[in-house]
């Protein structure tokens, strides 16, 4: 599979080996002519035909044209759902209609399978009633498969601290996805709404054996990849158009009986489409209203950039954190932090509500988490009135601090007090160091930091990443600086259960996420719903709250 980027003003074909996952759902193309992140815009490759060398057009991407085709896309979705048309009663369809095929040019918002629901007469879809076999139909086995996991999630129910809990999702890509995943894996009921494309993170590679997007008409067991699955655990989707009032509706009764909404769009956006705080507090008020925004919402405070998009890349440049680092932090800071805020935010305004009855409004500004997380810059500013030096800093305050190479990588030394630095002279048979004035204490090894590291390189270097800690014995703070292989093996992460395993519908293999970090003895958490393909649950969730679509006139 190949993705078009837009890079420098055209389209560009890369594969899916060139690209790695980068800020808040964009890409960047790790070729050698990107010697920095850049932002990029994907685009289905099916969607894109070549004009000469440096011209690619873009068919069916007018925004007419998505004006005209939106209510035939979700026609499309709500029939493979179980809901009705929009304005329209149930149409049934006419015996021996087969599969209708996209065409060149056609719109590529469109969804690409038939969610198969469960019954007392067997497995149905959508396009069942058709003379045409689908595959499933052609293989039970592969339908069972299909359906397994919701089996195995029925056997193991939703668990955690924050089980009573009901939030309604309306975040996208990575910022609101995680902290609303926070909240999911601490056991509430998280119902994921989506527009008809689906959340265009489910875009991003890489992908399973068994994948088609949404965009694509055709049958798969997933519609999602490796970024989007790693943030949507444990929540189900329901896939909605907020533009239709007869959906809008749906969408506030789902909030009738919420405890928090949760979003990330830009400012004024909810409010355009008349679902914004006041409307939904109206008919809630214990609701707790939750966003992340890049420069925050003008109901805490009007930044005069609170209309500017944000992604990850240029928080991290306002808040001060490129600076700190003199490059990007990875893996997207300025997404996760916000949203991990976020999720605090909502357990705090709910705990609120509980005991006065009233819920409120709350928003976290990527800007302002990048500010706060550097909590000692600002204040060393404060005291001195003077910046940091741009870039990571050896040495200003505490050595040895730092990262040292081995033979096979490196280590990271942390011996910062008096104690553990004879520690560390010990591993290394030097209790000379213990004694001479150049490394006796914190301010003596700062005053000659090259000459100290020498000395603790000349060691490390002769020694593998296990040999060194071996030799320390877990004596004093250090580390060996890990991949993901490396991980996956660490008797740590296999006593600590923090890898989860679940088996993706399909014709794919059994697949691995992180688990969650806080463990609890009396309200333990768990793995009781794996990602969510498009709209996978409209039936169900409607169902569970009792809510139904209508029909119109």
């Amino acid at each position: 599979m190949t993705t078009w980027v837009l890079d420098m003003g055209r389209l560009v074909e890369v594969s899916n080996d060139e690209w790695m996952t980068v800020m808040d759902g964009t890409k960047v193309a790790a070729t050698q002519r990107h010697t920095a992140p850049a932002l990029h815009v994907c685009l289905p490759s099916s969607n894109v035909r070549s004009q000469g060398n440096d011209q690619v057009g873009i068919q069916g991407s007018r925004r007419r044209q998505r004006r005209r085709r939106r209510r035939h896309v979700f026609d499309r979705l709500s029939q493979r759902v179980g809901c009705p048309r929009l304005g329209t009663p149930a149409r049934q369809q006419t015996p021996g209609r087969g599969k209708r095929r996209r065409r060149a040019g056609r719109h590529p918002h469109e969804t690409r399978r038939a969610v198969v629901q469960a019954s007392e007469g067997g497995l149905t879809t959508a396009r069942q009633q058709g003379g045409r076999l689908t595959r499933m139909q052609r293989n039970p086995l592969l339908a069972a498969q299909i359906i397994q996991p919701d089996t195995d999630m029925t056997e193991s129910p939703r668990r955690g601290p924050l089980e009573d809990l009901t939030v309604i999702d309306c975040t996208m890509a990575l910022a609101g996805p995680f902290g609303a995943s926070l909240l999911a894996d601490l056991g509430a009921r998280v119902i994921k709404v989506e527009p008809p494309r689906g959340d265009g993170y489910r875009n991003i590679p890489p992908f399973l054996p068994d994948h088609a997007s949404p965009y694509e008409d055709r049958e798969a067991g997933t519609d999602f990849g490796a970024p989007f699955a790693s943030v949507n655990r444990n929540k189900r989707s329901v896939c909605l158009d907020l533009k239709e009032d007869a959906h809008k509706e749906v969408f506030l009764q789902l909030c009738d009986q919420a405890d928090a909404l949760v979003e990330n769009m830009r400012a004024g956006v909810m409010d355009g489409l008349g679902l914004g705080y006041e409307v939904i507090a109206e008919r809630n008020p214990k609701l707790i209203y939750a966003c992340v925004r890049g420069f925050g919402d003008p109901r805490t405070g009007e930044s005069p950039y609170a209309d500017w998009p944000c992604l990850d890349a240029a928080a991290q440049s306002f808040g001060g954190l490129v600076h700190a680092n003199d490059n990007l932090v990875t893996p997207a800071f300025a997404d996760i932090f916000p949203g991990t805020l976020m999720a605090l935010g909502v357990v705090s305004a709910i705990h609120h509500a509980q005991r006065s009855g009233k819920g409120q409004f709350l928003d976290v500004s990527m800007y302002d988490a990048m500010l706060a997380f550097q909590k000692s810059a600002v204040a060393q500013y404060g005291f001195t009135g003077k910046p940091n030096p741009a870039g990571l800093q050896r040495a200003m305050t505490l050595y040895p601090f730092d990262l040292f190479p081995t033979k096979d990588g490196r280590v990271a030394i942390a011996a910062v007090q008096p104690h553990h630095w004879d520690l560390l002279c010990a591993a290394m048979e030097r209790p000379d160091l213990m004694e001479d004035e150049r490394s006796a204490t914190n301010p003596a090894r700062l005053k000659h930091v090259d000459w100290v590291e020498e000395q603790i390189c000349n060691w490390t270097t002769s020694l593998t990443r296990a040999e060194v800690m071996q030799k320390l014995n877990g004596t004093i703070p250090a580390g060996p600086v890990q991949n993901m292989a490396d991980i996956y093996e660490d008797p740590h992460v296999v006593a600590r259960q923090m890898l989860d395993t679940w088996q993706p519908p399909g014709d794919n293999p059994q697949i691995t996420l992180a688990a969650s970090p806080i463990k609890f003895s009396e309200t333990p958490t768990n793995l009781h719903q794996g990602p969510p393909t498009l709209g996978q649950h409209n039936a169900e969730v409607l169902a569970e709250f009792g809510i139904e679509m209508p029909t119109g006139d």
